[in-house]
């Protein structure tokens, strides 16, 4: 049994202590978050003590226990930073980190008894799995064209209160905008923000777009240049990107803070030989459209994966990835890999020009269809 503790006791922190427990493989040995009343209820359904401090909790873990970090904290960083430099495991979100050589940082606090491992539900998800390995096995032939949209209504940002204050003390929102002016519906949706020296990651871009990119980058391989641009207000905030992949293959990235309708994503990926789709507003969400011989017009079929919960899925191999030894299906790399490209957005959002992304991927890592060059088993 696997010794966790949970830092975070939000609506995420909530749903992954549920799917631990349901493993059968961990046990939750503690609750640390910020919002103390959150932590101590989430402590009560899991049976254990709750921390107000994060060094206190860290002092009663026996070695090799795992630390599950979930939110936003102004102290997130410095804890997994010592709680690799101690020997303890850490599992967090994507991005875990404001800029890349932060997430460097993490990567070299890594020591021989401590693995950073990062939650990645995209790569878990059905018809993402299904979708890699028809276009693996070569079913369209060689991509040409990507078109993929993530569109996500309004709502609160920070999945709680414990978020909604942090928000507020790291200066989240507009200059001058109180947590009164929040509460009333005027709220800040955008990207990266710069205040007081500091960046901090959110809005269409970290936590829409780069959901796609990773799933991008997993199908369709390294990048080479990506040109995006953005229009923001207090109730919206769009983002489209053009990413060009080193084997000539370019997708279309549309990702839509604010859309008026409900939560939707879809992809279409075009190549040679056919085009496949999914898109999470139909039924038969998956659809293949195949050349047909002697005919102008395509043969098509549509069909629906089964259901599986991809949050479970993620969580239980990655506790199955410490007890063995193995390297998960996103490795830490491949999430730094992820993270330059979704930084190289933010830079030609900035300056209004395609921007490369600075990359640790060798230069024919990329093949002609599919692209998952570091932990690309399949997982389904």
């Amino acid at each position: 049994m696997i010794n966790i503790a949970m830092i975070g006791a939000g609506a995420t922190g909530k749903r992954y202590a549920q799917h631990l427990s349901a493993t059968g493989q961990a046990e939750v040995a503690g609750i640390c978050g910020e919002n103390g009343e959150a932590a101590a209820e989430l402590a009560e359904q899991c049976g254990c003590r709750v921390f107000s401090a994060f060094e206190a909790l860290i002092e009663s873990l026996p070695p090799g226990s795992v630390l599950v970090f979930t939110g936003a904290s102004d102290s997130r960083r410095r804890n997994i930073l010592h709680a690799l430099e101690t020997g303890y495991h850490v599992i967090t979100e994507m991005p875990a980190a404001c800029r890349p050589e932060e997430l460097q940082e993490m990567l070299a606090a890594r020591t021989s008894r401590s693995r950073l491992l990062f939650t990645n539900p995209g790569r878990f998800a059905h018809h993402n799995t299904d979708l890699r390995k028809r276009i693996a096995a070569g079913t369209i032939g060689s991509l040409g064209v990507i078109n993929v949209k993530r569109y996500c209504p309004l709502t609160l940002l920070p999945e709680d209160q414990e978020q909604r204050r942090h928000a507020c003390r790291s200066h989240a929102f507009e200059p001058g905008l109180t947590e009164a002016a929040w509460a009333s519906g005027i709220r800040w949706t955008g990207g990266l923000r710069e205040d007081q020296g500091e960046e901090r990651p959110g809005g269409a871009l970290y936590r829409l777009a780069l959901q796609d990119i990773d799933i991008l980058r997993w199908i369709a391989g390294e990048a080479a240049s990506v040109y995006a641009m953005r229009t923001a207000s207090e109730r919206l905030d769009y983002i489209l990107a053009t990413i060009k992949f080193r084997n000539g293959a370019i997708a279309n990235l549309e990702a839509y803070w604010g859309y008026p309708g409900e939560y939707a994503s879809a992809a279409e990926y075009a190549g040679s030989g056919g085009v496949i789709r999914y898109d999470s507003r139909k039924t038969d969400a998956l659809h293949l459209y195949k050349y047909a011989e002697a005919e102008v017009h395509p043969g098509h079929r549509g069909f629906s994966p089964s259901f599986r919960n991809p949050e479970y899925a993620d969580l239980l191999h990655l506790l199955d990835c410490i007890k063995e030894g193995r390297e998960p299906v996103t490795a830490a790399e491949d999430a730094l890999e992820t993270m330059n490209l979704a930084w190289a957005a933010s830079q030609s959002i900035r300056t209004g020009l395609p921007v490369e992304p600075v990359s640790c991927a060798p230069a024919d890592a990329s093949s002609a269809s599919s692209g998952g060059r570091r932990g690309g088993g399949d997982n389904a």
